[in-house]
């Protein structure tokens, strides 16, 4: 066997002794050949020139590796006048493929001490000059690819047939195996060294085409900096081209076989995440069919209805953005309560998935994403949050949470995709807040690394992440907005509902709220204290901080930002409803998981702890999926089951106040736009607008009331009253409730 002299033995040429050992780069590229005696000379002619072009501190030598060719070529490179001094040859015995060619030359060039190797075929195809542009980049990358597919980068002389094949052949690789890199069938390269052994490229199984691939795919999953350098790629200049059907099915069958096993590796690897996940969709699957609650009632009334009307939302009018609108319109289009449920279990499921990956990005030890997640499934379908509905905070949660992680990995670039990652977190936090319009979780962490950016690292890196998050924002705003104009709803009256009414409403529920509000704040929180959460935020918070991932971010103060944003959303909120706790759950994740995954091995009473959470939070959901009714005022349900029997086809109806559940069971419409009680006491406090209603032609067939009639805090009902008395009788009493049918 023939090969190329230690480059250790000899100085490269043209260095000194002494520059060798501490300037020299060496490098040698590895040319594998099968029949490549005519155009093996040209390629040889051209590395000779790139010699001499090469910048100082590069040694740059080639090893010919031939399979026993039968035309020669291994005498053609044992004849050349350069063999021995840069130009060694690798004889091997029959036809091994490709693939097993490249290890060989890779194996020896490593055992000669090289610091690069650089692979390269024979037939002309890979422009030798690219090679001085490829080495420079080298000084700052592990792998450098000869690129057809970037800026720059293109083929010549390819029939159409090869452009389709070759394009095809980067598009499956790059879908399957989820690939960054362009070009992944590119076999111009440059690697470190180190980086070869890092990859593992010598433990590959692939011995055609798929070299290339495979080799790409190690190299990312290896988390090696990869470039991409534009090259021109030409058709071979001689010779017979090696590809053939058999070499391409063994490439499409490898790259499958691949990701099969990298999915199976990666879910025995995250199997507590995977359980979690489905646990979370488990514990909603009792609530599927159970009747809907107040909210899940009106947003289904009101988008299953939304075209331009007389309203804010075609003909009725909610202090919500539009975004959470189309999500029950899309339920409603699906069939109504079933779908809004799957829908929920999407989004719970996806919040326990993003929850894991947060607890990855936040602490270095491999318990971290199974902790976020388990606090993500003991809040999210915990029965003292309101878990068995679908409300805005539940569809937020999810963004949120993305938002928060696309933060945090564009706070730390890699590969050059920072501004990419800052795009994404504004497009994500904006449809949390079209969602949700309190949901500023992901500004608000945006803008602290943003400040943080700007002091430490930099102004222009901060100005240029701070354009990237405002286009993402802008591009999905503008989206949602123009789908809301074009269904009637204009952008100004959004406004006035989203924002503006929030301050009215808070203006009203201090002034004139009823003893309810307070006890329903007492009952937020003993929810929120029964829940776990604060023993959870205690034990985080009193461990002592420990290692973190390869960061520079203040990830505690960032945890902490965040649930304090979250906690302010709560208070602020001044109604209290159990439901407004889900808006806390990715401020408690990032806490806990920052905290408890840090610092001493998890204790024995933390997993305790979650364990104990967990199955209280199971046996609640089934306590309350086996209850007969859900947990609403006395008597609802026996007001519901007389309509359902006495309300006729295209009948309409009133509630006093809120309760569009009422409406939902008896198929009833409703005339007035406001189905909530909030609305009404902000924006029609001495009911004129409902009296209009109730004496119109269009006034509705039924009117529920409290026993008390119209009259609640906030609201003066004399108009009201005296033409509801005029105009309508009592025909039921349940309890507390009347229910009233207008007079023939």
């Amino acid at each position: 066997m023939d090969a190329l002299p230690l480059l250790a033995d000899r100085p490269p040429l043209g260095a000194t002794a002494t520059s060798t050992a501490t300037a020299v780069q060496r490098c040698v590229v590895v040319v594998p050949t099968y029949n490549e005696a005519e155009s093996l000379p040209r390629l040889l002619d051209l590395l000779a020139s790139v010699r001499t072009s090469v910048a100082g501190g590069w040694a740059l030598d080639v090893l010919v590796v031939d399979d026993g060719s039968p035309d020669g070529t291994a005498d053609l490179v044992r004849n050349h006048p350069a063999y021995g001094a840069w130009l060694g040859l690798l004889a091997r015995e029959g036809k091994g493929g490709l693939g097993s060619a490249y290890r060989a030359g890779f194996a020896h060039a490593l055992d000669a001490g090289y610091d690069v190797v650089v692979q390269m075929d024979a037939d002309g195809s890979h422009p030798a000059s690219g090679l001085p542009a490829m080495l420079e980049r080298m000084r700052d990358h592990d792998l450098v690819i000869g690129s057809r597919y970037v800026r720059g980068g293109r083929t010549e002389n390819w029939p159409l047939r090869r452009r389709l094949l070759s394009t095809g052949a980067n598009a499956y690789a790059r879908g399957a195996l989820w690939l960054r890199t362009h070009d992944a069938t590119a076999g111009f390269r440059a690697w470190r060294s180190d980086a070869v052994r890092a990859a593992g490229v010598l433990a590959g199984e692939s011995d055609g085409y798929g070299f290339q691939v495979e080799n790409t795919w190690r190299a990312e999953r290896a988390g090696l900096r990869v470039a991409e350098h534009p090259i021109t790629f030409v058709e071979r200049t001689g010779g017979v081209s090696k590809m053939d059907g058999a070499v391409a099915r063994e490439a499409l069958g490898l790259i499958a076989r691949w990701r099969w096993l990298e999915l199976v590796e990666r879910t025995r690897r995250h199997a507590w995440v995977i359980a979690l996940i489905a646990l979370a969709v488990l514990l909603r699957v009792p609530h599927l069919n159970r009747p809907l609650g107040p909210d899940e009632a009106g947003f289904l009334m009101l988008a299953g209805q939304w075209q331009p009307g007389s309203s804010l939302y075609g003909d009725h009018w909610v202090d919500r953005p539009p975004l959470l609108v189309m999500i029950f319109q899309l339920a409603s289009a699906l069939g109504g309560a079933v779908p809004l449920r799957l829908i929920g279990a999407l989004a719970a499921a996806a919040s326990v998935a993003l929850a894991a990956w947060l607890g990855a990005r936040v602490t270095s030890r491999r318990v971290g994403p199974i902790i976020a997640a388990a606090v993500a499934v003991v809040l999210l379908d915990s029965p003292l949050f309101g878990g068995a509905s679908v409300n805005g905070e539940l569809l937020s949660v999810p963004l949120v949470l993305a938002g928060v992680c696309c933060v945090l990995r564009a706070g730390e670039p890699v590969h050059g995709r920072g501004l990419w990652w800052w795009g994404l977190a504004g497009a994500v936090g904006a449809g949390a807040v079209l969602v949700k319009q309190n949901m500023l979780d992901v500004f608000v962490v945006a803008g602290a690394v943003l400040v943080w950016q700007f002091v430490r690292v930099g102004k222009r890196p901060a100005l240029l992440a701070g354009s990237a998050f405002g286009l993402g924002a802008v591009a999905v705003t503008t989206a949602v907005l123009g789908y809301a104009a074009a269904h009637g709803t204009a952008p100004p009256a959004l406004w006035d509902a989203v924002v503006a009414f929030r301050f009215e409403a808070s203006a009203v529920i201090s002034s004139s709220a009823s003893s309810a509000t307070p006890e329903r704040a007492r009952l937020l929180a003993w929810a929120w204290l029964s829940s776990g959460a604060p023993l959870l935020l205690a034990v985080a918070v009193m461990r002592r901080r420990g290692r973190v991932p390869d960061t520079r971010l203040p990830l505690g103060w960032l945890a902490g930002l965040l649930l304090g944003w979250e906690v302010i959303g709560v208070v602020a909120g001044g109604s209290y409803w159990p439901h407004y706790l889900i808006g806390t759950v990715p401020g408690t994740v990032f806490v806990v998981a920052r905290g408890l995954a840090g610092g001493a091995p998890v204790r024995r009473y933390v997993i305790a702890l979650l364990v104990a959470a967990t199955s209280l939070v199971v046996a609640g959901t089934m306590m309350t999926a086996s209850a007969s009714t859900p947990l609403t005022p006395q008597g609802i349900d026996a007001v519901k089951d007389y309509l359902r029997t006495h309300a006729g086809p295209g009948e309409t109806g009133f509630v006093a106040y809120g309760h569009a559940e009422i409406l939902e069971a008896g198929n009833l419409t409703s005339p007035y736009p406001q189905l909530w009680s909030l609305p009404v006491r902000v924006r029609d406090p001495q009911l004129r607008e409902l009296a209009a209603v109730l004496s119109g032609p269009d006034r509705p067939t039924w009117v529920v009331t409290r026993a008390e009639g119209l009259t609640s805090w906030g609201i003066d009902a004399r108009a009201a009253q005296s033409v509801l008395d005029r105009r309508y009788v009592v025909v039921h009493d349940v309890g507390s409730w009347r229910v009233l049918h207008v007079r023939s």
